[in-house]
């Protein structure tokens, strides 16, 4: 499947869109095998798990009635029989799968090629001609479809290639995600799905990184007082993971630079609705609610950051889009850059 996805060098544009998914499904197999007997594993080990817990608290609730609760089993580990589940959570895919270019060579060292951005779902949100949500106008449920992306990096950390997916999507999405590393833009059910097609996978939400029973709370960029740009931290070679706070102050965006045809490709969620939503200005804010004034100056901030950082953006509910020099000049990207070089020549010269 993966040998397929490297021979589509650029972004799946709309009318593209119902090709890649039939392609996609006809080669998923291959790569869902090996992901699927990792997921039979790691349910057989919960499912104990959960008799387990389900024991506990039957004897629990019957000490309730006089009685003396009966000494649990030992809890149940991931014994020799789930020896290779570790391996499982800790592989990206199998050596032999690695996409080409990221192989081993022969001398032990590994190629680097550009990243490759694929959108799996394509987004879409119900608008009228004037730029308002649907349900704004006669109060009916809107229609949307939240936008799912691949990602296939390297990682010079661990040395293997990553894959990442960003968003779940929704649950009737499911034959159309799988992914070994999961980045939640922000905690909405219709962007978190399918996290349960995941157990093996490592998961950057908000403030903390999962994998299985494993948390990793200081992972997550966050503002510090000393800067003044969006905080970041690496998820592979060429892809970063930055703060953007938008409906919620724990919101992500995935960054990736040096993607072929596309420069930096921003991918971020409910942070940019679609194209016409970053040219209305505060249509996502009508459309959720967001009433608070403080609220929506760092909604906007954001935006801006995003605006001047990206060439291409992938939004949450709608296709991917080259971020236009109109759009960057009403970011005030220039002068935001004069003012950044101007503030670092002041702070050296404090220091």
């Amino acid at each position: 499947m993966l040998f397929l996805l490297l021979s589509i060098t650029k972004i799946v544009s709309a009318d593209q869109n119902s090709n890649w998914q039939e392609a996609y499904a006809e080669n998923m197999a291959r790569f869902s095998a090996y992901h699927n007997d990792c997921v039979h594993r790691c349910d057989d080990h919960f499912w104990r798990l959960s008799e387990w817990l389900a024991g506990v608290a039957a004897s629990s609730v019957s000490a309730y009635g006089g009685g003396v609760p009966a000494r649990p089993s030992a809890m149940p580990r991931w014994n020799a029989r789930h020896a290779d589940l570790k391996q499982c959570a800790d592989a990206t895919m199998p050596e032999e799968d690695a996409p080409a270019g990221h192989r081993k060579r022969s001398n032990g060292t590994r190629t680097k090629t550009a990243p490759l951005v694929l959108p799996i779902v394509h987004g879409d949100f119900n608008w009228t001609k004037d730029g308002r949500a649907k349900n704004e106008v006669n109060g009916q449920p809107m229609e949307m479809q939240p936008s799912v992306t691949l990602v296939i990096d390297h990682s010079s950390v661990d040395h293997r290639p990553k894959v990442l997916l960003v968003d779940t999507g929704l649950p009737s999405h499911r034959q159309a995600v799988l992914s070994g590393t999961v980045v939640t833009t922000h905690p909405d059910a219709h962007s978190m799905g399918n996290l349960n097609l995941f157990p093996c996978a490592e998961i950057h939400s908000g403030t903390a990184t999962f994998r299985a029973n494993i948390l990793r709370p200081q992972s997550a960029p966050s503002f510090e007082n000393n800067r003044s740009e969006l905080p970041f931290r690496p998820v592979s070679d060429h892809a970063d993971l930055y703060l953007t706070p938008g409906i919620s102050l724990q919101d992500q965006s995935l960054v990736v630079r040096g993607v072929k045809g596309h420069g930096t490709v921003a991918i971020v969620g409910k942070l940019v609705l679609n194209e016409q939503d970053l040219s209305s200005s505060d249509s996502a804010m009508r459309a959720f609610g967001v009433e608070d004034g403080e609220h929506r100056k760092l909604w906007q901030a954001t935006r801006r950051e995003i605006v001047c950082l990206a060439d291409f953006i992938i939004p949450g509910f709608g296709v991917p889009f080259k971020v236009s020099e109109t759009l960057k000049r009403l970011a005030e990207c220039g002068t935001k850059k004069k003012r950044e070089q101007r503030e670092r020549g002041e702070r050296g010269k404090r220091s």
